[in-house]
């Protein structure tokens, strides 16, 4: 007579069981989301992502939601990427995860102009600029790139999101190319030009006194 009631007390106590585990996910889940040791995938509504360590849940909506080429940087280090930026710059999770994001940059990228966005984005918490960056194999193309600043829950960790796009444009993109080229023949010039008066320094220095000074004052780093 009692076997239903006992049938039934144990199906409700599995279930409440069930309840508390899935609630007890669901909280973890909102304060990171969770990975392993090593490289993890995620895949979301649009996009597969490849994680190296936790993320705070102040990431999740951007994650979710954006489609484009994209990294999350924290501490000067990839900690994030999707399957979108591994088709863009030819690098996989293994190889980019806990790289700087400085493995794009080449002979023709524009480092202080790269600089200068990095530090935009610290002080302002958002910025964006156009770069010659390199592909794996070494094909350079015309990136552009806009990231903000995402604090953690107790806003005491800073991550940054990062999208970008190889620029389609041709006119833009020649523009682009071609400063590059100008400003690397320039920076090349000036280092031949460097080395020179470094060697004359060393050879006349202690027959004129202050030819030194006045010949590397006349050289200013074009960069």
């Amino acid at each position: 007579r009692n076997r239903p009631h006992l049938i039934i007390n144990s199906l409700a106590g599995r279930l409440e069981t069930a309840v508390a585990t899935v609630t007890l996910q669901q909280r973890a889940a909102s304060d990171h989301l969770e990975t392993t040791t090593g490289p993890q995938s995620r895949t979301t509504t649009r996009m597969t992502w490849h994680f190296s360590q936790p993320l705070p849940a102040s990431l999740q909506p951007l994650l979710q939601e954006d489609k484009l080429a994209a990294i999350v940087v924290h501490k000067d280090t990839i900690v994030a990427c999707n399957q979108a930026w591994e088709n863009l710059c030819g690098y996989s999770a293994s190889e980019a995860l806990k790289k700087s994001p400085q493995i794009l940059q080449g002979e023709l990228t524009d480092h202080a102009k790269a600089k200068r966005f990095k530090h935009e984005l610290e002080e302002e918490g958002n910025a964006s600029t156009t770069l010659c960056n390199y592909s794996k194999d070494g094909t350079p193309f015309v990136h552009r790139i806009r990231a903000i600043a995402v604090r953690d829950h107790l806003g005491q960790d800073t991550y940054y999101f990062t999208v970008g796009s190889a620029v389609r444009d041709e006119g833009i993109r020649r523009a682009i190319l071609k400063r590059a080229w100008t400003h690397s023949a320039a920076l090349e010039k000036w280092e031949v030009a460097a080395t020179a008066a470094t060697t004359a320094l060393a050879i006349t220095s202690f027959a004129v006194p202050g030819w030194a000074e006045e010949t590397l004052a006349s050289f200013s780093n074009p960069s």
